[in-house]
């Protein structure tokens, strides 16, 4: 068995230790943006696999970006605004299309 040479990319990549994700505004927004997607049944569950449907969840998700997007007038930055209006837009739409 050959070992990696330490001046392989592979070996400086498997001795490099693992920086953590770094979370912002805009990674909790579509965090809670993905939930919902996953309660509507548009996207699979990444724990399982699994298509599920939770409308009662997806219902509540949007009512928190809602509140964030109430809360935060006037204090984010013109892409984080952007952002979450596009996001509301989208999830609102797929809501309506999953009461159908």
């Amino acid at each position: 068995m050959t070992m990696p040479n330490s001046d392989s990319p592979t070996a400086d990549h498997e001795n490099r230790p693992k920086e953590p994700l770094k979370i912002d505004f805009g990674m909790y927004l579509i965090s809670l943006g993905t939930t919902v997607h996953i309660a509507l049944g548009t996207i699979p569950n990444p724990a399982t696999g699994q298509m599920q449907k939770d409308r009662e969840l997806a219902r509540q998700h949007i009512e928190i970006l809602l509140l964030l997007k109430e809360k935060t007038k006037g204090n984010l930055t013109e892409e984080e605004e952007k952002l979450l209006s596009r996001l509301l837009y989208e999830l609102q739409m797929a809501f309506v299309e999953y009461k159908k």
